[in-house]
């Protein structure tokens, strides 16, 4: 899932609520980041993705 938009609605919050519970969510900001741990605190793993291209 991509999240986009206006995170401090209550659609974006009902929308963070309702993740399926294995869920791979990429966040476009730091406000939809804070949105997320503020609903699902301690109920998530964070990853970091790698650019795996080949610089020339």
């Amino acid at each position: 899932m991509f999240f986009a938009g206006d995170p401090d609605t209550y659609e974006a919050e009902e929308l963070v609520k309702n993740l399926p519970e294995f869920t791979l969510a990429i966040v476009g900001s730091e406000e939809w980041k804070k949105r997320t741990k503020e609903v699902h605190k301690d109920s998530f793993e964070k990853v970091h993705i790698h650019n795996t291209e080949k610089r020339v």
